[in-house]
């Protein structure tokens, strides 16, 4: 049985999802394939709280048996959490956490992920002699004076690897055929750097698991760039939020949701996300009172006290106090004009959403890094293929396998601080979807049959 692993937001979920299932089911050849989503739990890797709540959107990617047989829409068979420690995290920690998070399944034989670039070995490239272009006195030397500078972590990332290359006479023959701006692009789109990461920690496990290697599948993404807020069938999930998002006083309005988000997302998963909405299970966060949270949290600490939480360090801190001290007020409370007025080119939008949501749920540098690992696998749905792999992933799997939260009370301390942090964030995001406190507890897997 061929298991494939995709790693996810679903947030919401698009046809560009769909798409990336339908395409890696038919590169492996085999009907019986069981697809796997591991997937961002209430905060996203952007570092805000998600959109929808993280069993809605498991629901809106899991396919029904019949719809399966008959390829009605392709879909997911089982969707797994991936702990906030790695789902709200750079790069190189939300991809090392997934991965990670699949391979611990014991049945993983497959691992599939978009990419925004043409040149596929480019990036294989990349991750190849990422070690020895890292360990190079050229890249930490230029990486140092390019951010002392103030650029951000990609571009200074770029310019170093390219001068790493060019000063090692080996990697520069394994790059002699490629543009150095072409290894700048890979650098900076979203999801060439996520490749890229993915496949330096498949590497990693392939190097340990020679005899049953995981088989990798890059596919190019269809339609709209990742940034882009044009709207059209293949829209990315950023741009279907901002569509969402255009007229703020019909954000409530069922009917006005359906007229426009009808075909620039999957109907099943509109389907999800309107039936939910009609019956009042949550409703659409307008971000500006997570805003106000975290202001109020940011003026109430000292810098030192703001460094013990994740991703605060290296001045931001200091920063953070003196922005809000002195520039933000209630006009810039909105999350688009919040992160327009906090970025700057060393401290980027996404850096400083993850050290704020780290405050807020209460998350200490010590639960951060590349010495973290995922310590479970959380259930959220299946059907009825996802319920056979679980009863495999029993007696194969290397962590425990949590259904339901209760299930967490016979495990160790160190696992119940991990999933501490979880049912945090839950409750976080929940109150900004005006859901009861928590919730969680009295969730269950979706089953879909």
């Amino acid at each position: 049985m061929r298991v494939i692993g995709i790693v996810s937001e679903y947030n919401p979920y698009t046809n560009g999802h769909e798409y990336l299932v339908r395409e890696v089911r038919q590169k492996v050849g085999d009907e019986r394939a069981v697809v796997i989503s591991v997937m961002s739990g209430p905060i996203t890797q952007r570092g805000i709280p998600a959109l929808l709540p993280k069993h809605s959107r498991a629901k809106a990617c899991l396919v029904s048996s019949k719809q399966k047989k008959d390829k009605s829409f392709y879909g997911s068979d089982l969707v797994l959490e991936l702990p906030l420690c790695f789902s709200c995290a750079p790069a190189s920690e939300f991809a090392a956490g997934a991965v990670k998070t699949l391979t611990a399944t014991g049945v993983l034989t497959d691992i599939a992920f978009g990419i925004d670039i043409n040149d596929f070995s480019l990036v294989e490239k990349l991750a190849k002699y990422d070690n020895e272009i890292k360990t190079s006195s050229e890249y930490s030397t230029l990486l140092k004076s390019k951010l002392s500078e103030g650029s951000s972590f990609p571009s200074a990332s770029a310019f170093a690897t390219i001068n790493a290359i060019n000063a090692n006479i080996e990697l520069k023959e394994a790059f002699a055929d490629t543009d150095p701006e072409s290894i700048s692009e890979a650098l900076r789109k979203p999801n060439s750097i996520l490749a890229f990461e993915y496949l330096k920690e498949i590497n990693n496990y392939n190097r340990l698991n020679k005899s049953h290697p995981i088989n990798v599948h890059m596919i190019r993404r269809r339609g709209e760039d990742y940034s882009s807020q044009n709207i059209s069938c293949y829209a990315s999930a950023s741009a279907i939020r901002s569509k969402i998002y255009d007229d703020i006083s019909q954000i409530d309005s069922v009917a006005h949701l359906a007229k426009e988000l009808a075909g620039h997302m999957p109907d099943h998963s509109l389907a999800v996300m309107l039936e939910d909405l009609s019956f009042k299970r949550y409703r659409l966060p307008s971000y500006k009172e997570y805003c106000r949270d975290i202001l109020d949290r940011i003026s109430a600490m000292s810098p030192s006290e703001l460094e013990e939480y994740a991703y605060m360090g290296d001045e931001l801190a200091s920063y953070l106090k003196n922005k809000v001290n002195s520039k933000l007020n209630d006009e810039t409370l909105d999350i688009g004009l919040w992160e327009k007025e906090m970025t700057t080119k060393h401290f980027t939008s996404g850096r400083i959403n993850r050290a704020c949501s780290s405050l807020l749920i209460g998350r200490k540098r010590d639960m951060a890094g590349p010495d973290i690992k995922p310590l479970y696998i959380r259930v959220l749905g299946f059907n009825n293929d996802g319920r056979y792999c679980l009863k495999v992933m029993s007696k194969c799997a290397k962590l425990p396998v949590i259904h339901n939260l209760s299930d967490f009370k016979t495990c160790s301390e160190e696992i119940k601080r991990m999933a501490e942090l979880d049912i945090i964030a839950a409750n976080i995001q929940g109150k900004y979807l005006h859901m009861p406190l928590n919730y969680e507890w009295e969730e269950m897997p979706i089953i879909i049959k």
